[in-house]
């Protein structure tokens, strides 16, 4: 029980980063191209896979669609579009093809936070993982990436990115 209660207190809280400059305005950043490098760890350690992404946003008031282009270091190819809506000055909605449900996120400060149910591929199936993805922008070009993905609960790999915005 204390192990929970602990767990619970160093808990990352969104609302910690509001200050933080420069702000991550995904209507801003997001917009055009971005080009992103990254990594898929066992969270026991050792990298899983490799892969570039080449992404881009574009907006229509509170409407947003951002595409996303991966390549894997083994040569596959995936896509996924993302179509997000501002819902107020910190939160917004997003929904994908390969996500179960509506996700949630907010933004505060440099930080943008969301938690989601993904579905990847898997023995020629497909398994859900949620995922608890967190995005802080370090200055106006660099975005860091740092999600943690878990499988009832226990965190089976990490995903760590950078992404570069000309």
């Amino acid at each position: 029980m204390s192990a929970l209660l602990f767990q619970g207190c160093s808990m990352n809280q969104i609302k910690a980063y509001e200050k933080n400059q420069p702000p991550l305005n995904m209507e801003e950043y997001f917009a055009g191209p971005v080009r992103g490098y990254g990594l898929i760890q066992k969270y026991t350690g050792g990298v899983r896979r490799r892969f570039t992404v080449d992404m881009h946003g574009q907006w229509t008031g509170n409407q947003g669609t951002l595409d996303e282009d991966f390549v894997y270091d083994n040569g596959e190819k995936q896509h996924r579009q993302w179509r997000l809506t501002r819902t107020d000055a910190h939160h917004f909605t997003a929904v994908a093809d390969d996500v179960t449900g509506i996700t949630h996120g907010e933004q505060y400060g440099n930080a943008i936070h969301m938690v989601y149910v993904l579905q990847i591929p898997y023995n020629g199936s497909t398994m859900n993982v949620t995922m608890d993805d967190w995005l802080y922008r370090v200055n106006d070009q660099v975005v860091l990436n740092n999600a943690v993905m878990k499988k009832f609960g226990i965190p089976i790999g990490r995903i760590t990115a950078s992404f570069f915005k000309e």
